[in-house]
């Protein structure tokens, strides 16, 4: 009967120390679906689908394990690199475009300006929810006139295509990112929009 006693106990005190070391979801963790079903809400632009969010961020596992303020700052920073990144082939591509006024445009107004609200509203996010959430919705009006100006001008397909493909994603970068921004904020109310 002793023995029996002890197996219990041995077995209970296992149980409860794997219990307490059980990882347990923290209130803020980020359901991806949520995220792209809000911003399927609102509605997508240029296209993108909810599987097109889903496929985006489980592209990188950090996105998956992030909540909704940090999963905010990793695609504003992931936006601002990419941009930067663009800036550097509308560059190249204004070398072989010399009198193209799109791609001046694009390069030495829009990206940049683009790319600012990204940091304006990545700086702001800690202390001003709408503040960053009004910027990351500004940072779409560059995108939009860098794709404005490309229409109104004949460029070759190749340019035209990989420009729209940046405008693309940048305009989808302000989709997700805004609709964090706002699921961010409806958990932590005393920064709400």
């Amino acid at each position: 009967m002793c023995s029996s006693k002890v197996s219990i106990l041995i077995l209970y005190t296992l149980s409860i120390i794997l219990i307490s070391h059980a990882p347990f979801a923290s209130s803020d963790e980020v359901d991806i679906e949520d995220l792209c079903n809000a911003v399927e809400s609102t509605g997508f632009t240029n296209g993108h689908t909810k599987d097109d969010c889903l496929k985006f961020l489980n592209s990188d596992p950090k996105y998956q394990s992030a909540d909704f303020h940090d999963l905010s700052k990793f695609i504003m920073q992931y936006a601002i690199d990419k941009g930067l990144e663009d800036q550097n082939t509308f560059n190249e591509l204004a070398n072989n475009h010399t009198d193209s006024k799109a791609i001046a445009e694009c390069s030495n107004v829009d990206y940049p300006s683009t790319i600012s609200h990204y940091r304006s509203a990545l700086g702001a996010l800690d202390a001003d929810t709408e503040g960053a959430f009004n910027e990351a919705t500004l940072a779409r009006v560059g995108i939009e006139n860098c794709g404005s100006m490309l229409d109104k001008e004949k460029l070759d397909d190749a340019a035209y295509g990989t420009i729209s493909n940046m405008n693309e994603l940048m305009a989808f970068m302000s989709d997700i990112s805004t609709a964090a921004i706002d699921l961010y904020s409806k958990d932590h109310p005393s920064n709400k929009i």
